[in-house]
């Protein structure tokens, strides 16, 4: 056989692969927020195994330049590769890669103070790169969107539309304790594992009223009669999350440490176990994984809606 058929047929059997991917992929109800409709969290599908994607994306790296000098460039390089290191790791379970596209350095050192509201708009319309992951970082990060400290990236539009902000920011100080792989979760679709996807629906029995701030309404049991595919992050394989939960009983370990939240209990009255070492939640110290299920939800989001970029 020669080398124009044997391509011709690696072609067409990839395209028949893709198509049946994608079919299933699509057959899947995506969740709904703000809608009116009650969200309901799905991936892939909840198989636990990974979908190798075989996608590269390339990474613009937006430094700036310190008071009155160049950023240098040893400390440019190291910078890049502790990015590409950690995501490079924690994504090949899907097979996405990353790599450097270039670096540009921004030649105003008082952007070195980052404020979203006052820099954002400015640094894209002036620097992003079309088509491409574009990752600022300034040397401190003030006021970024709500929920976030060190980190961020922009909200995922509605499924109507594909006006994407493919923009990154990272505190250059927050290259640790897994803030790169927890912005480039939600870069990906992921909410925290101390979401609530759905605002709307009342839950019974909701956590005691005397309980410190409980965002999500998760209850801790898995199985049969759960609600964790409504509720909470909408992933079963992440623990129900009640962070924020004050001070004191049910402290974070993000302040005290790697170590348990404790004393805290449902609506049902079971005592929280939340995932301190999950790279989406907000226990900073300890973050070191995605679930399975957050691996599906990626890469459906990606083969659905991120593979226009490089």
């Amino acid at each position: 056989m020669n080398s124009y058929y044997r391509t011709t047929k690696s072609v067409a059997y990839l395209t028949i692969f893709l198509g049946i991917l994608l079919s299933e992929l699509l057959a899947q109800t995506p969740k709904s927020l703000g809608s009116g409709v009650k969200p309901v969290q799905t991936m892939v599908n909840t198989a636990m195994h990974d979908t190798c994607l075989n996608k590269t994306f390339s990474i613009v790296f937006y430094f700036i330049k310190d008071t009155g000098t160049i950023v240098n460039a040893t400390f440019m390089n190291a910078a890049r590769t502790a990015v590409l290191n950690k995501l490079n790791n924690a994504f090949s379970r899907i097979c996405v890669k990353f790599q450097a596209c270039s670096t540009v350095v921004i030649p105003n050192s008082l952007w070195n103070t980052w404020s979203h509201s006052q820099l954002a708009n400015v640094a894209i319309n002036s620097y992003s790169t079309a088509n491409t992951i574009n990752l600022f970082l300034p040397m401190d990060l003030v006021a970024p969107l709500a929920g976030e400290s060190s980190a961020y990236t922009y909200t995922i539009p509605p499924l109507s539309s594909n006006q994407f902000t493919d923009v990154v920011v990272i505190d250059v100080d927050a290259l640790t304790d897994g803030y790169v792989e927890h912005v480039f979760g939600h870069f990906f679709g992921l909410p925290h594992t101390n979401a609530e996807i759905d605002t709307i629906s009342p839950v019974s029995p909701l956590p005691p009223a005397n309980t410190p701030s409980i965002n999500s309404r998760e209850w801790v049991k898995r199985g049969p009669g759960s609600n964790c595919y409504t509720h909470g992050d909408g992933f079963c394989d992440t623990e129900a999350d009640p962070f924020p939960a004050g001070t004191g009983i049910g402290r974070s370990p993000s302040i005290e440490g790697c170590g348990p939240v404790y004393g805290l209990k449902d609506g049902n009255g079971d005592y929280y176990f939340p995932p301190v070492d999950n790279f989406m939640s907000a226990y900073t110290k300890c973050r070191c994984r995605f679930t399975q299920e957050q691996y599906n939800y990626m890469a459906r989001f990606i083969l659905t809606r991120k593979l226009y970029l490089h």
